[in-house]
């Protein structure tokens, strides 16, 4: 990849494939830094939401959730649609503790993509955490009907009794 880079200097694609290696790679430092100068180079406005998305995903990586999240809104008001930055709105927020603005985002996720199991399961954690129960419950029995692998999603709906 330095050779592509010296090849095509200035371009942040090369930067965020780069950045996308380390973080895939386990060192989301590392890639962080790739990430952050892809964005310097001022991507294409389409392109944009997923730089941020990698930032964001990095910074998660190193429990920097609060930094994760600015990173990831200034992506999904870019592209409100991307059910990659919603999802990780929502894990950011769970690990923060704060429920509600996580189970906003997985609902978000849910509204986009209806198929995505583990968001059902992820969404009715956080409404069981606000004491949701009945919808919390639904959200496991979808999330179940959509992928019957999701033993969390199980036994939270075990312990609510449905």
């Amino acid at each position: 990849l330095a050779e592509v880079d010296a090849l095509l200097p200035g371009k942040y694609f090369v930067r965020c494939h780069m950045g996308l290696c380390r973080l895939k790679g386990g060192d989301p430092e590392g890639g962080l830094a790739h990430f952050h100068e892809a964005l310097a180079l001022k991507p294409d406005p389409e392109e944009a939401p997923t730089v941020y998305s990698y930032i964001g995903a990095a910074l998660k990586e190193m429990s920097r959730y609060e930094e994760a999240l600015e990173f990831l809104r200034q992506g999904a008001r870019l592209d409100p649609e991307r059910t990659d930055i919603h999802n990780l709105i929502g894990f950011c927020h769970f690990k923060r503790g704060e429920h509600a603005p996580a189970a906003a985002a997985f609902q978000r996720v849910v509204e986009l993509d209806p198929s995505s199991a583990i968001d059902h399961a992820n969404l009715g954690v956080n409404l069981q955490a606000l004491g949701e129960s009945e919808m919390a419950a639904a959200c496991y029995r979808t999330a179940l009907s959509l992928d019957a692998s999701i033993e969390f999603a199980r036994r939270n709906l075990a312990a609510l009794g449905g």
